[in-house]
């Protein structure tokens, strides 16, 4: 056998002992009871949807005053731009200078 064969092989038989493994592991799950069953999921769905009809939103409420005094400010100039005098024809003679 040659090395490329070889190695054919042995993924085979990983792949084999691998799904074997997991049949097996699977089978012992569903025996253990570790597993959830579709009337245990609906159970579940079935309560959530009973707790958010419980739900209700007052829209009369609203808030008419926020305080910002105590937040902390970190950036004083926020959004200022700076106009650049530069054209493209000084940025491509800037270039050339660097170049050398």
């Amino acid at each position: 056998m040659t090395n490329n064969s070889l190695l054919i092989c042995i993924f085979i038989f990983s792949i084999i002992i691998s799904s074997v493994v997991g049949y097996i592991l699977g089978r012992i799950n569903s025996i253990s009871g570790n597993y959830v069953s579709k009337s245990k999921k609906s159970e579940k769905k079935h309560v959530i949807t009973n707790s958010i009809s419980d739900i209700s939103i007052d829209d009369k409420k609203f808030v008419t005053d926020i305080k910002t005094d105590s937040f902390e400010k970190k950036y004083d100039s926020l959004g200022d731009t700076k106009k650049s005098e530069d054209n493209i024809k000084n940025s491509v003679n800037k270039l050339k200078n660097m170049k050398g």
